[in-house]
Formats: C-alpha cells, sequence, structure tokens
C-alpha cells in the first residue's frame, strides 16, 4: 500500500497535519510498512543485531497509531526494553521518511515521544537521604571480596587502579597486558593514546604490587558478563540496585579518590578529559613522578590493601 505522496508538498503537507491534529502514522497501513521494514531491517543488520535488537521490538510500530496507549504500555516495561523499542521507533519512522522523500514521519515522532512522556533516558531521581548515605568505597569493597574468581578480582581492582572509561575498553588492555605496560623510575603505568575525540584515554597509572600480580597471570582472558554477573550479586545482596551501582562505578570511584589528593586538572588529565593538544604539558617524568606519588596516596594504597587481604584469604581458605 503506497500512501499519499509527500515530495514537493511535504512541508505544506506537514503543517496542515500539525493544524488539525492528524497522526502521519494513520495514513499508512502499518501491518504491510512493519513487513517491509523488517526486510529492510534484515539485509542492513548482522544477523544477531536484527534479532535482538530488531525484531524482538516490531511489534510497537502499529501502536503508532494510537499515542496514549503506545505510552502506557511502553512506561510499564523495563528501562533496557523501552530504549530498544524507541530505538526501533525512530529507526522506522527515518525508514519512512526516506521512502517516501520527506521528514514528516521522524519529526512527528520525536514531537510525539515528547508529548505523551516517552524519553531516551531514566528520570533523575529525587535525592534521597538513604543514597546520601551510601558509602561507594565500601559498596565496591564488599563487591571485589565477594567475587569467587580471583581472575575476576584482579580485572576489578585493575578497572578500579586504572579508571578506564569502559568495561571493554579495560578488558582489552587486561587481556594485552604485556603490550601496553611501561614502567619508567618506578613509575607503573599502561599507556594508551587513545584519542576518540570527546573520549581520550591517554595513559593510566597502576599500584606497584598490583603490576606484580597481573605479571604472574599465564592466562588472562576471562567473560565480561560472569565478572558483571557476581557483581551484580554483590550489590544486590547489600540490598541496593545494580542498575544504579554497575561495574562501572569502579571508574566514578576511581574519580573520587583522585580528588582527595589531586587538582581538578590531574583528575582530567587521568580520566581523559584533556585536548591533546596540551597532552605535552603534563606528560613528562617531572609531572608524573608528583602524579603517581598523589595517586598511590589516593588509589594505589587502596587497591593494594584489597589485594593483600585477597591474596591472605586465599592462603587461608
Amino acid at each position: 500500500m503506497v500512501p499519499y505522496q509527500f515530495h514537493a508538498s511535504a512541508s505544506a503537507l506537514e503543517e496542515h497535519l500539525w493544524n488539525h491534529n492528524a497522526n502521519p502514522f494513520s495514513q499508512l497501513d502499518l501491518e504491510y510498512e512493519r513487513e517491509e521494514f523488517t526486510r529492510w531491517a534484515a539485509n542492513h543488520y548482522r544477523p544477531t543485531s536484527f534479532k535482538k535488537e530488531v525484531l524482538s521490538y516490531t511489534g510497537y510500530i502499529p501502536m503508532l497509531k494510537e499515542p496514549e496507549k503506545l505510552s502506557y504500555i511502553v512506561s510499564q516495561k523495563s528501562m533496557y526494553v523501552k530504549l530498544h523499542i524507541l530505538k526501533v521507533l525512530n529507526k522506522f519512522s527515518k525508514y519512512l521518511d526516506s521512502k517516501y522523500n520527506t521528514d514528516i514521519f521522524s519529526n512527528y515522532f520525536n514531537r510525539m515521544r515528547k508529548l505523551i512522556g516517552l524519553k531516551w533516558t531514566k528520570p533523575k531521581p529525587l535525592p534521597s537521604l538513604r543514597k546520601l548515605n551510601i558509602n561507594v568505597e565500601e559498596v565496591a569493597k564488599y563487591a571485589i571480596r565477594k567475587m569467587n574468581n580471583y581472575k575476576y578480582q584482579l580485572f576489578a581492582l585493575f578497572m578500579l587502579a586504572t579508571g578506564l572509561r569502559t568495561e571493554s575498553e579495560a578488558y582489552v588492555v587486561f587481556k594485552n597486558f604485556d603490550e601496553y605496560y611501561l614502567e619508567v623510575k618506578g613509575i607503573h603505568l599502561v599507556e594508551l593514546m587513545m584519542d576518540r575525540k570527546t573520549k581520550k584515554a591517554f595513559f593510566a597509572l597502576l599500584p606497584p604490587r598490583l603490576v606484580e600480580e597481573l605479571k604472574k597471570l599465564r592466562n588472562r582472558r576471562l567473560k565480561l558478563k560472569a565478572v558483571r554477573e557476581q557483581w551484580n550479586k554483590a550489590v544486590s545482596e547489600l540490598g541496593l540496585d545494580y542498575m544504579e551501582y554497575p561495574l562501572y562505578t569502579l571508574r566514578k570511584l576511581h574519580a573520587t579518590l583522585l580528588k582527595r589528593y589531586m587538582s581538578e586538572s590531574d583528575v582530567d588529565l587521568l580520566q581523559g578529559r584533556i585536548p591533546s593538544s596540551v597532552l605535552g604539558q603534563f606528560y613528562n617524568l617531572e609531572h608524573l613522578d608528583q602524579l603517581y606519588k598523589n595517586y598511590m596516596l589516593a588509589v594505589g594504597r587502596l587497591v593494594e590493601e584489597l589485594l593483600d587481604e585477597i591474596k591472605a584469604n586465599r592462603l587461608s581458605s
């Protein structure tokens, strides 16, 4: 089924639809369009991504004719499912724009989404005294202690020690530690030099005793999913929501600890928030020497204390 033609009169028609509170999706046979979109998506996504990210959510497409119903049903879903539904509907509206040479559908979808209160992000909760009273450092220490695999514990300590941006990025460096590791005059670090425009990772410091343990590992491969599962289980045991305190919390804790002993510019340097053009002002032996001393006071000392405790528990068990 082909709806009315948009083309040259698209802007005028869009204005007409808005003025008359008309829904452009209601002009289409959305079951037919969904089938067409599904066939198109099958050729533009990898098979696993297509099934997981598209096919599971195309059933919500016909609801575009009933925004209130769509809003109610989607609002009952988890944040994960809600985001996937919105992504598919957004992709579908852009697909229709391209198919019919217009921008009516994506514009209407975005305005409709805002009008019925469907947001991409989770709303920020109101301040809670209970949350303000939670010691994130203690949460991290408990979760790391509870992991039943020494390699997983070392990886968690590595994430805390380095403050790398994502678990996946940390795992790449952890797995290929020998390629990234560098020791210069008693300063232990992994040299990364990843400049990804707004997201950077130039280098990360490490405490010496953690380096010793990492060097002993013959095989540093692990399953990130299993690490997350053990972390999530431990956080849940504390009566906390692991969605609010995910494994990524270790990076945030890393930054919090650094701020106790370092200037804001040094924290930004270690967290990859400075332009690559000024890196040379900071990345030199004279500056790194003092930076490393402060780092050991802020982060390194805690990591080594946890490491010593974990090793002692392994010997006694």
